[in-house]
């Protein structure tokens, strides 16, 4: 995870005696409203402030090292306005760009979540209980073991892990304190056929061995995919995936009651919407929590929408415990891969 700068209330000063204090309560806001900003967002890092010099006289800024006026603790109507105005228009950018994440996928995204729910919310097509995929202008769905075997390639090459180890995937990414994991890339054709070799044969009438087949390449294997042939009512451009995970968790209950509750979804977009997605989610990942928030509330679980924020039967929301686990600050809570196309690895 990136570092983060927290904006509290008095923070600025190394001395409130000698500069006064300043209220964001002035500006009609309170230190919820600021969130955590990242210093990567506006080209920083944390080496590039280093000390930052305070006296009665001049505040140094350390970024132009340009002196700027004192600051007696007071705030003109004129920079009142303007703070509050910076402010909207920052919640404002944030909250246009959620909104447009979630209009991209509920207007072209072919959508796959699987999860654990009960028969209640179960659609006609699987009635059942237990985990299930819950689909969304689908054309054909994968597997969840396809799914996780896709991401378990990507993740040894991201990591540069080998891929014969066999290593337990959802333990490495809990050990890692990573509770979500976000993968884009652009789906290829890697199907291949099988084709019947004959033998020779006796006089052109019998032979004592069989026939062999050979697997090779089909007629359309290593290019791309087109999002209308996957996605119901697509559009005729290259398909991108955008796969959501959050593996097994001890500390979340399924509707039984039982922990161990997951979330993995699949996001299939065109070309152009994707690379706007992308753009989006690397300002801010968390972003693909609203898109899920929405989705499942808006098209999958209708019956009973308020199972995604309410106990769900014996268990918990259907909504991942997000608060909880911001709260444990982990290193990698979002782990992004954007990788190229793994068919081959």
């Amino acid at each position: 995870m990136s570092e983060n700068l927290s904006l509290h209330n008095n923070d600025y000063v190394e001395n409130q005696s000698d500069a006064g204090t300043f209220d964001i309560a002035d500006l009609g806001l309170s230190p919820e409203d600021f969130g955590t900003v990242s210093l990567e967002e506006f080209g920083l890092s944390p080496d590039d402030f280093g000390e930052v010099e305070f006296d009665a006289e001049t505040v140094t800024d350390p970024v132009s090292q340009t002196a700027r006026r004192p600051f007696s603790g007071q705030l003109t109507t004129d920079e009142v306005a303007n703070a509050r105005n910076e402010v909207d228009k920052i919640l404002s950018e944030a909250e246009k760009s959620k909104e447009r994440a979630i209009e991209i996928v509920l207007q072209d995204g072919g959508i796959q979540i699987i999860t654990t729910i009960g028969r209640d919310l179960s659609p006609d097509y699987n009635n059942y209980s237990g985990y299930q995929p819950l689909l969304l202008r689908v054309e054909k769905n994968r597997t969840i073991t396809d799914i996780q075997e896709d991401i378990y390639k990507r993740f040894c090459f991201f990591k540069g892990r080998n891929i014969e180890d066999h290593f337990n995937l959802n333990s490495d990414l809990n050990k890692n304190g990573t509770k979500e994991l976000i993968d884009v890339h652009e789906l290829i054709d890697n199907s291949r056929v099988s084709r019947r070799v004959p033998k020779r044969r006796l006089f052109g009438l019998f032979s004592l061995e069989k026939d062999k087949f050979e697997i090779e390449p089909g007629p359309n294997y290593g290019k791309p995919i087109l999002h209308k042939d996957v996605v119901e009512g697509g559009k005729d451009e290259p398909a991108v995936l955008f796969t959501y995970y959050i593996p097994p968790q001890s500390k979340w209950a399924c509707y039984d009651g039982r922990s161990g509750q997951f979330l993995l979804a699949e996001i299939t977009l065109p070309e152009t919407e994707a690379n706007e997605l992308k753009r989006i989610l690397e300002t801010d990942p968390h972003i693909m929590r609203a898109i899920i928030e929405s989705v499942m509330k808006k098209r999958l679980i209708t019956s009973n929408p308020d199972a995604w924020d309410q106990p769900y039967k014996m268990g918990d929301p259907l909504r991942p415990p997000y608060e909880k686990w911001d709260a444990e600050l982990n290193d990698e809570e979002i782990l992004i891969l954007t990788e190229p196309d793994m068919s081959e690895f």
